[in-house]
């Protein structure tokens, strides 16, 4: 950070990706007037980071309250949480906790992992003796994809549901049947009504062989308004500021997006879930 505000050439900054290097870096940059747009920093703390500090995915709060009420449509009662140690997971954390009571939810457990861990036996046989209708899951698709594996092998059927940071390709491939019944909201979903995600998917594909995971659709989005600033206010710092500050209903391949006071991003999810191993939108 310290060294991206020094050069003059530097007009803004894609980043970072997760919530402790944005929280890190904020200061940095407000201090030296240079606008961050984060991807996928989604940890509440986020909103009080300062005037330069934008993001285009919602927060782990708006995520975890949508998710309480989604709960609560399609009657989950007791829920047990799984979330990664971190400013990520402990938001996540947070607000479901304090969401599920109005939503008429008993949060049954609540058991951390750190990033990278590899066995959730322990945590998902004190899970089973709680007899949970669904287990939300608060970290990423790698972690998602062993839990709901070990979760079949010690018989535990429960429903699992989760934040966009499991819709990936990847959580497909390494949970395999295991994920199947999943449900999730996601903000980039090609083949949909939002034909932005469609020609993005497209054009991806056609250039890089393989397909945009929900972060390639963030940064590509992220990179974009700080384009499209440029364009419309010219190359300077202050005025992409003041651009983004005023950015109402821009259509992105995540979605119609505007930023609100504090940086960040206004948009709806589309409801997921996992079927014949692929992602569709919830019916």
């Amino acid at each position: 950070a310290n060294k991206f505000v020094t050069d003059k050439s530097i007009l803004a900054v894609v980043g970072h990706f997760n919530s402790s290097a944005t929280l890190a870096t904020a200061p940095i940059y407000n201090k030296n007037k240079i606008v961050q747009v984060s991807p996928s920093s989604s940890a509440p703390a986020v909103t009080n980071a300062g005037e330069y500090t934008f993001r285009v995915i919602t927060t782990d709060a708006f995520q975890a309250d949508y998710l309480a009420g989604w709960s609560k449509e399609l009657g989950y009662g007791k829920v047990a949480l799984i979330y990664e140690q971190s400013d990520f997971g402990l938001g996540l954390l947070d607000v479901y906790q304090q969401s599920a009571p109005e939503n008429g939810i008993e949060v049954m457990a609540a058991e951390a992992f750190n990033p990278g861990d590899k066995d959730f036996s322990t945590v998902l046989t004190k899970i089973k003796e709680k007899q949970p209708d669904a287990i939300f899951i608060g970290g990423f698709y790698n972690e998602a994809a062993l839990i709901a594996q070990q979760a079949k092998k010690l018989n535990l059927d429960v429903d699992f549901i989760g934040v966009d940071s499991l819709y990936s390709e990847a959580l497909l491939d390494l949970g395999k049947e295991s994920v199947e019944g999943f449900k999730l909201i996601g903000f980039f979903y090609p083949g949909g009504d939002n034909a932005e995600a469609t020609r993005f998917n497209e054009e991806y594909q056609a250039k890089y062989n393989s397909k945009p995971d929900t972060y390639a659709a963030y940064s590509y989005v992220a990179t974009s308004v700080i384009i499209k600033a440029i364009q419309e206010q010219g190359a300077d710092r202050e005025a992409i500021k003041s651009y983004l500050e005023t950015l109402k209903d821009y259509n992105s391949a995540t979605g119609v997006i505007s930023f609100d006071e504090n940086g960040d991003v206004i948009t709806e999810p589309s409801r997921l879930t996992i079927k014949d191993g692929k992602f569709e939108l919830y019916k």
